[in-house]
């Protein structure tokens, strides 16, 4: 992708969930998705699937996690730490008002597994990472891989 990899994503309709995966709507996601081939992602116009929102507490030694309805402020608010988190490691904000998606490796049977395999690269590879921009270079050549 070039220096505006956002727009080279293609819109379309929804996709096949078979084949795609929604990304996750956090800066993790967002992360994934630049260092993606913009072949291997789509957008959809409309908001995500998941306009929910997961708060965990914990108190007293006592962890308690509770489903909460994402107000369009909580939105704003979950766009803009997006936002922060890209910046951090140089990429432009994540245009809003998408669904994000990305194409399964042919040798991953689904989302859990996409997930698994990335992070516990990522992991493996950059124990000592703290920032998006650590993470980066290792994101790329793992996809690379998965998609090779």
């Amino acid at each position: 992708m070039t220096l505006n990899r956002w727009a080279e994503v293609a819109l379309a309709a929804a996709p096949n969930r078979d084949a795609w995966i929604e990304a996750t709507d956090n800066g993790w996601g967002a992360l994934v998705l630049w260092a993606s081939e913009s072949r291997n992602l789509m957008r959809h116009p409309g908001q995500s699937d998941q306009e929910q929102v997961v708060q965990t507490v914990t108190a007293g030694g006592v962890t308690t996690t509770h489903e909460l309805p994402l107000t369009l402020e909580g939105r704003q608010e979950s766009d803009d730490d997006v936002d922060m988190y890209l910046s951090e490691a140089g990429i432009p904000p994540r245009p809003r008002g998408f669904t994000w998606y990305i194409r399964l490796p042919h040798s991953v049977r689904n989302e859990r597994e996409f997930w698994s395999i990335l992070n516990q690269a990522i992991a493996d590879k950059t124990p000592d990472a703290r920032r998006p921009s650590q993470f980066l270079p290792q994101i790329v050549d793992t996809l690379a891989s998965l998609y090779s």
